[in-house]
């Protein structure tokens, strides 16, 4: 830990910030050897960075203490903008987040894990840069290998497997940046309890507190979040998915014609929960024969949404429905469901956008956006997104909440 002061830089005449090394009074005295060792550790780690986006380390000072000089950022941390004024709109949120993913994708390129991402750590800078800061904990692990060591970071903002089994890897640091979002828009970090042990006990119990005002940003946040850190989208897919949620340009009209899924050619072991994992595009091939669930059905045949009982946090809108065939998936609250042969159908009431589940099709690759995931020998399931073009961008991060929401219960 330390106190950071603003200085002035005598020989180039330029402001500067010193952070003076401090031994947290928690912790038994260290040498002198010990808490120069740290801090040129997280000098040089954050030294290793050149990026708007990264408080910029120009030396490191040895007196009775160790003292770090960096670029001084006039700016307030995060924590103290949601304490001024309250929780973020979540796509001004979308575009803080996709300035952290641009330091972290910079830190991480150099072998460099920061495990400290918090609101505390990021700046709001008067010049409109978003700046991460405070590679105290930082670890340098050049290949992005995983790092055993022990539980570090804030309980507010570690990841599930950092602190189960003290590793800090690159997917915890996205875990870091999925809280941090979660706070910005929600006011809160998505396990905050009075004490310590109690956030981290309900870490390690279940999913996070549900969101009421994330909006477009929610698919983001439940991804990052994922406890499983295979099934966490990496730098590229998280960037597509807060810029889904920063943006809302118009989208050029084209020609009619039905979408459907996301490509996946995904032949994967499930857990026992039976969640599916990676999503991917492959190119296009041959449009594919329509689906039985675009076929026109009777009124009778569609029936609301059933509300499923896991607790996991939804966005504002969507719900979980226990299905009586034996799934669970999150769905729109206000969509229908009908069958349709083997499949099982959910459509939005105005019919333009229809959820496809095939619960039993052959282990393989899948079609045009279409996700198939083995769930043992000669079984399969499937999941298909069917809209125009013009909607199916800002579709895509739904269809995907809906991939990692599926549970197969049989």
């Amino acid at each position: 830990m330390g106190r950071v002061w603003r200085a002035d830089d005598r020989v180039l005449g330029r402001p500067v910030a010193i952070k003076e090394i401090l031994t947290p009074p928690w912790l038994p005295a260290g040498s002198a050897a010990d808490r120069w060792r740290d801090s040129l550790r997280e000098a040089r780690a954050a030294s290793r960075l050149c990026h708007p986006n990264v408080v910029a380390v120009l030396d490191i000072v040895r007196t009775d203490r160790p003292w770090i000089v960096m670029e001084y950022v006039p700016a307030k941390a995060l924590h103290e903008v949601i304490d001024e004024r309250g929780p973020f709109d979540p796509r001004e949120a979308a575009r803080v987040g996709l300035d952290i993913l641009a330091a972290l994708e910079t830190a991480h390129r150099a072998g460099v894990i920061h495990r400290d991402v918090k609101p505390q750590n990021v700046l709001l800078a008067d010049d409109g840069r978003v700046v991460l800061t405070d590679f105290g904990l930082a670890v340098v692990a050049d290949g992005g290998v995983t790092v055993p060591d022990q539980v570090l970071g804030s309980p507010d903002f570690v990841a599930p497997e950092t602190a189960r089994h003290g590793v800090s890897t690159v997917e915890g640091d996205l875990w870091s940046l999925g809280a941090t979002l979660y706070t910005l828009v929600e006011g809160v970090s998505p396990y905050h309890r009075p004490t310590v042990v109690a956030t981290l006990t309900a870490l390690a119990a279940g999913p996070p507190d549900p969101m009421t005002r994330a909006g477009p940003l929610a698919p983001a946040i439940l991804r990052l979040l994922d406890r499983d850190p295979r099934r966490r989208p990496d730098a590229a897919e998280t960037r597509l998915l807060l810029e889904n949620a920063a943006t809302e340009a118009p989208h050029k009209r084209r020609r009619r014609r039905l979408r459907a899924t996301l490509a996946v050619a995904a032949a994967l072991s499930l857990a026992s929960a039976g969640t599916a994992a990676a999503v991917g595009p492959v190119a296009d091939p041959a449009p594919p024969p329509a689906h039985a669930c675009l076929a026109p059905q009777p009124r009778a045949n569609a029936t609301p949404i059933g509300g499923g009982a896991e607790p996991n946090a939804l966005p504002a809108g969507w719900t979980w429905h226990d299905d009586a065939t034996g799934f669970t998936v999150a769905v729109p609250s206000a969509w229908s469901r009908f069958p349709a042969g083997a499949a099982v159908c959910f459509r939005d009431p105005g019919g333009t956008r229809t959820l496809a589940v095939d619960r039993d099709v052959a282990p393989g690759p899948g079609g045009p956006r279409r996700v198939v995931v083995s769930t043992g020998p000669g079984r399969a399931y499937a999941l298909s997104w069917f809209t125009d073009d013009a909607p199916w961008p800002r579709d895509e991060p739904l269809f995907r909440l809906a991939v990692s929401s599926y549970r197969d219960n049989t």
